[in-house]
């Protein structure tokens, strides 16, 4: 009987990875883990708890799948810091978010540490979203009237000025 194809990001994700042995199942049923709409974007092997197993990182979280269940997961909202610790051949993350923190051992040394550094990275991006102030009031209406103008000068069609003066306003 074939294995039924992982899903692309999946597919993606495990070609970074230096060796998959040991993670045959994990993987497979990462595709019933993974919401809808979510992306894997990197995957590395560690031991969590006493056993061996998937660390992921996907657009909206990082979990740990042992065999065929996720052991923990974490939103990336919820993740304060990523620290990373190298050994003589492994290395070790650590994950900080509200409520504690988690140790992951044994990762491969150069994939443990792209890992930790795209939770970072991930993290990072989104605090400057959230700390990105909005408009100020006097900003928006310059805009609109610059809008105005280029409307004027048929530039910008009138379906194009409504649509962007309404995306404006909203920012009120």
């Amino acid at each position: 009987m074939a294995d039924t194809p992982l899903r692309p990001d999946i597919e993606a994700a495990k070609a970074q990875m230096p060796a998959t042995l040991g993670t045959g199942r994990a993987l497979r049923s990462l595709a019933g883990q993974v919401w809808e709409r979510e992306t894997v974007e990197r995957i590395v092997i560690g031991s969590h708890c006493k056993g061996l197993g998937l660390l992921v990182l996907t657009d909206h979280r990082v979990m740990f799948v042992r065999d065929a269940e996720p052991a923990e997961e974490f939103p990336l909202d919820r993740i304060t810091s990523v620290q990373w610790a190298d050994g003589r051949l492994l290395g070790t993350v650590t994950i900080h978010a509200s409520g504690g923190e988690t140790v992951i051992k044994g990762l491969e040394r150069y994939t443990g540490r792209a890992f930790a550094d795209a939770v970072t990275e991930r993290i990072d991006s989104r605090r400057l979203e959230v700390v990105a102030p909005p408009p100020a009031p006097g900003d928006v209406f310059e805009q609109l009237r610059k809008l105005a103008e280029l409307r004027d000068a048929g530039i910008l069609t009138e379906a194009e000025f409504t649509a962007k003066k309404t995306e404006l306003l909203q920012r009120l």
